[in-house]
Order: C-alpha cells, then structure tokens, then sequence
C-alpha cells in the first residue's frame, strides 16, 4: 500500500518549524534507487582521533620550543622522537580499525522502500546471527551495522547514508533544516 515506510525510535522529537515542507519526498525522489535511506551517526572515533592528533602536533610543538631554547639534546630528542612515533602508530590504528569494524551509521531513523528486498533485510536484522554478531553493545544498530560492515545482502549497493543533520541531529538549533 505505501511506497515507504519510515521507522523512528520512541525518543526521537520531531521539528515543528522545518519550512522545508518537501523534505520527505525530496529525499525519497533522489534516493529511489536505495531500498534503504539511513543517517550519518555522531563519529566516536573521530574525537578520539582530534584528541590523538591534537597530542602529536603538542608533541611537535613542545619538541620544538626545547629545540629552539635548549640546543639539541640527544636524550629529549629521543624521547620527544619515541613519543612522536607511538602518536603515529596510534592514530594509524583508530583508522585501520575504524574502517574495517564498523560504520558511522544511527538506526534512529531510517527511511526503507516497501520491497522484497527490504523485507529479507529486516528479516535477518532481527534473527539470532544478526544479534550474535552485531558490533558493539547496541541491539539493533549494531546489527545493523554489522550488515553493513559485511556487506551483508549487498546493503552497501541497496542503502545511502546521509550525512548527519538532513535526517536528524542531535542537537537543536533554531535555524536546522533537519527532519527530525
């Protein structure tokens, strides 16, 4: 009976001052191709990531300020040199590790095409191997993005992820031109 349906999580608010009245439709028009429309998640990692690379540039810099007033010192410069190295390697780890076990993906809200394919999906989201393999602690989005993650069903060639802020934000501004 309908061409979409649209699940959204109970805490969800909906904006009641979007001037944007066609936002669905323009959505769902340009995405019709997808069986499934989700939105960007809050990125974890990537704070984690400015605090890394926040680290690594104080390193460089206080590296320097000991250069410039105390001369070359084999032993800061080791130091500041190993320090330097272990900030590398561990932001090169959060990025390997960020792209090969999960995806900034939120299950808040997610816009699915009424299709066969769309059903098989939801199916196996909520079977036992969806659960017992979801990433992280969170039930049905890390199902979710477990599927993703693995291609499960070739969802990556079935979905879009927007970008966070046209399906959903976090938090409120007076100006936002989110749905919801």
């Amino acid at each position: 009976k309908y061409d979409y349906v649209m699940w959204i999580d109970a805490d969800a608010c909906m904006r009641v001052n979007n001037t944007y009245k066609d936002l669905f439709e323009s959505i769902v028009t340009k995405y019709s191709c997808k069986n499934i429309i989700f939105s960007e998640d809050k990125d974890d990692y990537l704070f984690a990531l400015y605090i890394s690379l926040y680290i690594l540039v104080s390193i460089l810099v206080l590296m320097s300020i000991v250069y410039l007033f105390m001369g070359f010192n084999k032993k800061y410069y080791y130091i500041f040199f190993s320090l330097f190295v272990v900030s590398i390697i561990i932001i090169l780890i959060m990025l390997v590790v960020r792209y090969n076990e999960d995806v900034s993906l939120n299950s808040g809200i997610i816009i699915m095409k009424n299709s066969k394919y769309s059903r098989e999906l939801i199916k196996y989201w909520a079977s036992t191997d969806c659960y017992e393999n979801r990433i992280k602690p969170w039930q049905d989005q890390g199902c979710i993005r477990y599927c993703y993650v693995n291609n499960i069903n070739k969802m990556r060639n079935n979905s879009v992820i927007l970008n966070l802020g046209v399906l959903q934000k976090f938090k409120y501004k007076p100006k936002d031109t989110s749905l919801i």
